[in-house]
């Protein structure tokens, strides 16, 4: 039996995103913390803490999901970041491309979630 379940940071300022994805994630035995907007999420991590992975909406009022990642990424390098987005085609206006891998497009479902996130984080 492993010992170490991965933590799973989900960002969303969507309550419905924020409460499915914890459902589907806890389910799978993950651990999970939420943040309702990039500026919880960076005091979050700015705490001690396991985050392993950060599950993060792209299009957030005030600092998109890009914005914040790079602040994480800062304070946490090698940090694990899952993109998502019910506006793919609009994802080219936010940063370069993201590789398929790193992008959920909503609505997700369990398995695709969980896919996603068992190759980020076993």
């Amino acid at each position: 039996m492993p010992t170490h379940r991965p933590t799973i940071l989900v960002v969303d300022d969507d309550p419905a995103v924020l409460t499915l994805a914890t459902a589907f994630l806890t389910h799978r035995r993950y651990r999970v913390r939420t943040a309702e907007g990039g500026k919880e999420a960076i005091s979050m991590a700015s705490r001690p803490g396991r985050i392993d992975l950060v599950l993060i909406d792209i299009a957030m009022p005030g600092l998109n999901g890009f914005a914040v990642a790079e602040r994480l990424l800062a304070m946490r390098p090698g940090l694990e970041m899952l993109y998502m987005s019910g506006y793919a085609e609009q994802l080219s206006h936010y940063a370069p491309r993201v590789p398929e891998r790193l992008f959920l497009s909503k609505p997700f479902g369990a398995d695709e979630l969980w896919s996603r996130v068992g190759r980020l984080v076993g």
